[in-house]
């Protein structure tokens, strides 16, 4: 006991002297983006036990420390891009995510100096002026399926249609079946009995056609799809004539029921993310069908521009 109580007093007694004599250190601490190097302000700085938040220059120091190895670590919060990732997307099931990052780094204090240590972070940050917009299912309203669509820089916009309206004849897999011509007033009794048999017979054609070419039918078999909706819809694309690419939801001014901002903390410029949506959407073609989220429809064609541009982390807004 003795023995321990004297070895604590000449520890303490030393770093006495030592601040007399400043023979302590320092660590001089800067927080950059680890992208771009910019530096960032408002980090917290933990050495020692001892604390402080960097300034407009990324910078702080931590002085009266004892020499020896310390750790050094800088974090930073972005609260305002709290974010989450998708489970399922319809009906939603997320996961929540704190925009936070954190660096460490182990540096050797020296009496009387001020040893530098450089902090890297990533920098949470929403995805300038791309907004995913979202209506829900309504079966009895006039959006039965709801709508997803996705605008960009608020004067484009990009969504997935049917390219004619499901009870279009336009959208039919074929013309329905022809009734056989009027039986002549002198026909006798063979072509009397050939008519019945190709009338009944014309009968369930006509009645299987409307089982296997209603707009339920349709729905799940799927019809020839359109970006924009441009066919029947109202939509704009530059490339047939229009002002510009526009979603007809987007030039109706709606503002959906729900809408979403991808959240980034990588080096990927803003503008190659939005050129990369814009390929995706006037490069894509195929049919349109509702299968749930397993057709080819406006949900599922706004996921996959994300997972193309490789967005998988989203705020509401």
């Amino acid at each position: 006991m003795d023995i321990r109580g004297g070895r604590i007093g000449k520890l303490g007694s030393a770093a006495a002297g030592g601040e007399k004599t400043g023979q302590k250190g320092a660590v001089k601490a800067k927080v950059v983006n680890r992208h771009d190097g910019v530096p960032i302000e408002g980090a917290s700085i933990v050495v020692a036990h001892k604390k402080g938040i960097t300034d407009a220059a990324g910078e702080i120091t931590i002085d009266k420390l004892r020499p020896g190895c310390e750790w050094v670590t800088a974090r930073k919060a972005w609260p305002s891009e709290d974010h989450f990732i998708f489970v399922t997307h319809y009906p939603k099931m997320s996961i929540p995510r704190k925009a936070e990052s954190e660096a460490s780094a182990i540096v050797e204090v020296r009496p009387g100096a001020a040893v530098e240590a450089r902090l890297e972070i990533e920098v949470y940050r929403p995805l300038v002026k791309v907004i995913l917009y979202r209506n829900h299912i309504h079966v009895a309203g006039s959006d039965k399926y709801g709508h997803w669509w996705t605008v960009i820089d608020d004067t484009e916009s990009y969504g997935w249609w049917p390219k004619y309206g499901l009870g279009d004849e336009a959208a039919a897999k074929g013309p329905p079946p022809e009734a056989p011509d009027a039986l002549p007033t002198d026909a006798g009794a063979a072509a009397k009995v050939q008519h019945a048999f190709e009338s009944a017979l014309h009968t369930v054609r006509k009645s299987m056609h409307n089982i296997f070419d209603n707009s339920l039918t349709r729905t799940f078999r799927g019809i020839e799809g359109d970006l924009n909706g441009v066919a029947s819809f109202g939509g704009w694309l530059r490339r047939n004539g229009d002002p510009r690419d526009m979603d007809p939801h987007h030039i109706n001014g709606d503002q959906g029921e729900v809408r979403y901002q991808p959240v980034l903390h990588d080096a990927r410029k803003d503008e190659d993310l939005k050129s990369g949506m814009r390929v995706f959407a006037l490069a894509y073609t195929g049919s349109w069908s509702w299968r749930f989220e397993l057709g080819n429809h406006c949900h599922t064609f706004q996921k996959r521009m994300m997972e193309h541009c490789a967005l998988c982390e989203f705020k509401g807004v």
